[in-house]
């Protein structure tokens, strides 16, 4: 059902003088085509005196408060540090009327800088706004910035998934069904304000209310937003069909009938207000893709962008170091994570004229990517990915299961994989976001069930940082199906700790001439229908992909192991459906199979430059 043109919300409004001495105001703003968005705001204790802020704006799906609760954490850590924080209702969802037929519509995305516009233009706004959010909110951060108004001074998306296809719902082509059917069913109970059976990870919406704006005491306005959202096209009928990224329609533009936006797609496209507006991403080594897209989005642009990329679970609540032991606390609070960002605004709180070229506008030029590195516990700084000093290190699969610096000679050798469909990587896996922790364990056992090649123990530490790239010379009984590749590390005492991960879906495997729209870092697949090819059955073929990048320190002593699966039953849906598969991997002198691995000296003087602490 469409909303009425009738504006029944004016009442709902507080006058002008009567926000600027408001803690909280709840208000409906109008929208072009008579949409009304939800949105809270909450003001600084001194918003009293009639000083005016710069505004945080976060954009969810999520409900923007749950009714008779009060804001989250970082909502009022930021207030504290003198910035308005309004936290918005995205179309179609929540308080806010409308359809939702898709996410990150093009009608969505539209709404965000009719929202920016109005809180710029607010007696308590001082005219600057700020873009904010994790997760969902992270991507509508980011794409906010690309009809971003005047008013958009910055960005801050943390842990967003920079290409939604690759990134996160389908990473190499398989379907993350661990994620997509929970998450999608669960957004779709939010859309009609109907929690009972809601994941646990919103187990404080369970059988509650989003809250309804101020004014609207019996939630008649309320009722119309649930009215419509009865419209909405649920998450799980549209992306668990899809097979290829062209399934869906990705908008191009504000003026193009695709209902659907890939920020990516406009990276390719050089616009305008990506390369204006700074931003400050927050990324994951082992959180989906997240690093992945934050490095991409690095080196696909000029514009100024500060990238941190740590050991971290979703959204930065529990550390993920895998030389760490299960459910480590992060060493940076919620409030301290809160006190960095508006660090890094602060020039935001100042005209040029009041704060020229200060400490806190330069924060805003800057352009660094810090990384953390496991093993080592150091953050370190770069202006390039790979960092200088890192050479691609090429480790062969051969006999007797071994990885080796060696080139095989045999002309024979080959194995046999019988694939396990009941292999996986646990419930803790960096796939399913919804459970707020990243814990792979010993793998030693999980390996029993998938093939490996180990290398002998170093014969000196290594730093590996940067996209492990696979090379696979193999063939299959079946037309279809997954390859999941596992770089692992072995200590002395044969406990096995996972490094990283990539995967590829077969009909996939195709590497593309084309210019890819961001810069990858192994082999181009486009994941397009024209694109895709059936595996000839009992055929050798050859296939390359990336895995995830890691950036972690292995000591002398410690070995390399490289782990071959063909399902993982915690992650993705199987392929193929049913019956039994057998791979064959050749590993010999006229057919190589090899992984290539990004090693740099830690002797390095270039290595030794960037050691730095990116939270001043």
């Amino acid at each position: 059902m469409s909303s009425p043109t009738a504006d029944p919300v004016e009442s709902v409004f507080a006058d002008k003088s009567s926000q600027t001495s408001s803690r909280n105001l709840s208000v409906y703003i109008p929208m072009p085509d008579g949409v009304k968005i939800a949105a809270d705001i909450w003001l600084p204790d001194t918003a009293e005196t009639g000083n005016t802020f710069p505004v945080a704006v976060e954009f969810t799906r999520y409900w923007r408060v749950v009714e008779g609760k009060p804001p989250q954490d970082f909502v009022q850590h930021m207030t504290q540090q003198a910035f308005a924080f309004a936290v918005v209702d995205c179309r179609g969802s929540g308080a806010s009327w409308g359809v939702r037929k898709s996410e990150f519509s093009v009608a969505e995305v539209s709404d965000f800088a009719q929202v920016i516009h109005w809180l710029a233009e607010q007696p308590w706004s001082n005219g600057a706004v700020v873009s904010m959010g994790r997760s969902y909110s992270a991507n509508t951060a980011e794409v906010a910035m690309i009809d971003a108004p005047p008013a958009l001074k910055a960005s801050v998306p943390r842990f967003s998934d920079f290409d939604v296809y690759t990134h996160n719902s389908f990473p190499g082509g398989l379907v993350n069904n661990g994620l997509l059917k929970p998450w999608s069913e669960s957004v779709y109970a939010l859309d009609m304000n109907n929690t009972a059976d809601i994941h646990p990870i919103w187990e404080d919406r369970r059988h509650l209310s989003v809250k309804p704006v101020d004014g609207d005491v019996d939630k008649v306005l309320l009722k119309q937003a649930i009215v419509d959202h009865q419209d909405n096209v649920p998450v799980q009928k549209s992306l668990l069909s899809m097979v290829y990224r062209d399934d869906i329609n990705f908008a191009n533009g504000l003026d193009q009938n695709e209902d659907h936006w890939m920020m990516a797609s406009h990276l390719a496209q050089n616009n305008p207000r990506l390369r204006q507006v700074p931003s400050y991403h927050w990324a994951s080594f082992t959180d989906a893709g997240t690093a992945a897209g934050a490095i991409a989005r690095f080196m696909g642009t000029d514009a100024p962008m500060r990238v941190v990329i740590g050991y971290w679970s979703h959204g930065a609540t529990l550390d993920t170091n895998p030389y760490k032991p299960m459910g480590g606390v992060l060493s940076l609070s919620v409030e301290a994570q809160c006190f960095h960002i508006a660090k890094y605004l602060e020039g935001l709180k100042f005209s040029d004229s009041e704060c020229p070229e200060s400490d806190a506008t330069n924060r805003l030029k800057e352009r660094a990517l810090y990384y953390y590195t496991a093993g080592e516990e150091t953050w370190k700084k770069t202006k390039t990915w790979p960092p200088l000093g890192v050479n691609m290190q090429r480790w062969y699969l051969s006999d007797r299961a071994s990885l080796t610096l060696d080139q095989p000679r045999s002309k024979a050798g080959k194995d046999q994989y019988n694939v396990d469909f009941e292999a996986g990587t646990g419930m803790y896996n960096r796939w399913d976001q919804l459970v707020p922790e990243v814990y792979y364990g010993d793998r030693a056992e999980a390996d029993t069930r998938l093939l490996t090649y180990t290398s002998k123990p170093l014969s000196q530490t290594i730093e590996i940082t940067g996209h492990p790239v696979i090379h696979l010379q193999m063939s299959s009984t079946q037309a279809d199906g997954a390859v999941i590749v596992y770089l692992e590390e072995v200590a002395p005492d044969g406990s096995v700790i996972m490094l990283t991960e990539g995967g590829l879906r077969l009909i996939h495997r195709k590497a593309s001439s084309e210019t890819p729209p961001y810069p990858v870092f192994g082999p181009y697949h486009t994941f397009e229908k024209k694109d895709a090819m059936p595996m000839p059955v009992g055929q050798m073929v050859g296939l390359g992909f990336d895995l995830f990048p890691l950036s972690v320190r292995v000591k002398k002593g410690h070995a390399l192991r490289v782990a071959i699966a063909g399902h993982d039953k915690d992650c993705f849906v199987r392929l193929p459906p049913a019956g039994e598969q057998t791979y064959v991997i050749y590993r010999n002198a006229d057919a190589t199979s090899y992984i290539e691995i990004p090693v740099r000296s830690i002797d390095d003087s270039l290595y030794q430059n960037e050691v730095v602490d990116p939270f001043y």
